[in-house]
């Protein structure tokens, strides 16, 4: 059989690609789109802060973990209360936590949304019991962002004493405040003091001293007067010592005992009589230098060092 040819005397299925050159496109094309594929599908190494600079406490960390969840995005995760995620799905991330309303509390919402339900048809007293709720959910959030802490609880009461008809009553308002720290973070003396003033500087007519703070991981309650401030170097030496030596060994015995539930660690120091006796005492003095004394010799007699040992006694004369 003759082969076909064109025109110009040239075969005519010369221009036309073979079978075994579709096929060979075909498997680069395929490789192409996969190659771009999988570039589009990699996670990325880089990573960034979900919230940049928020340290999420427990309790809101597991909502927005599980807003996370409900979204189905797993490519992420948690380091100190911060969230980290890929760079390129930092929008993906934002949005899942914008359609669960998972966004992290801000300060002084709870004050506003209070306002914002208020109605005219509110009597004054479930109006000022609403104001207390929120002021108790707002100082919670403010304790619970402190680090170190895991949950807190405030509770407050404006206490009524009724007195003379026509007079206005006397408030004397009290409140407690219960908190729970980290394994690795005790509830040191400072960060009650602090508390206890945050609080009573927070509601109106409430002084520090009847502000109770409660840790719950050792079950102590801090109450009463407030604890002074430490001791300087003009104030007393022993006391200021003995106060550092107390504070320094319960830290210690609390740290180590912090897997005991309920362990109650109160450690007193006192010092001996013949510690303070020493503490009070100057110090000794050093050894004393030898001092130099001449005789009263010859001229050429040359200078002797003395101690303050009384000399020799003479050797006896014969008579």
């Amino acid at each position: 059989m003759d082969t076909p040819t064109s025109t110009d005397g040239r075969p005519a299925h010369r221009g036309r690609p073979t079978p075994s050159q579709i096929i060979a496109l075909g498997l680069v094309a395929a490789a192409f789109g996969w190659a771009i594929w999988l570039l589009d599908e990699r996670p990325s190494t880089e990573e960034v802060e979900l919230l940049p600079g928020t340290v999420l406490p427990a309790s809101e960390l597991a909502v927005v973990e599980a807003a996370l969840d409900r979204a189905e995005l797993a490519d992420h995760h948690t380091e100190s209360g911060r969230v980290w995620v890929p760079r390129q799905r930092h929008a993906a991330y934002m949005r899942a936590l914008v359609d669960a309303q998972a966004m992290p509390r801000e300060f002084g919402s709870s004050l506003r949304r209070a306002l914002e339900n208020d109605s005219p048809w509110r009597s004054r007293a479930v109006q000022e019991e609403i104001l207390r709720v929120a002021i108790q959910d707002e100082l919670s959030h403010v304790i619970r962002s402190m680090p170190g802490i895991e949950r807190a609880s405030v509770l407050y009461d404006a206490g009524e004493k009724p007195g003379f008809p026509g007079a206005s009553a006397q408030r004397t308002p009290t409140a407690s405040v219960n908190v729970r720290t980290n394994a690795e973070t005790p509830l040191e003396a400072s960060r009650v003091q602090a508390i206890r003033v945050l609080v009573a500087a927070s509601i109106a007519g409430l002084e520090a001293e009847r502000v109770a703070v409660t840790d719950l991981r050792s079950g102590r309650v801090h109450a009463g007067p407030l604890e002074q401030e430490p001791l300087g170097p003009s104030a007393d030496d022993e006391l200021g010592r003995t106060a550092a030596r107390e504070r320094y060994l319960a830290a210690k015995i609390r740290q180590a005992l912090a897997f005991v539930p309920g362990a109650v660690v109160d450690v007193t120091v006192a010092l001996e009589e013949e510690d303070r006796q020493d503490a009070a005492a100057s110090p000794p003095p050093g050894p004393a230098l030898p001092r130099l004394q001449q005789r009263v010799a010859d001229a050429n007699a040359p200078a002797e060092v003395l101690t303050d040992e009384p000399p020799p006694p003479a050797p006896p004369v014969a008579v």
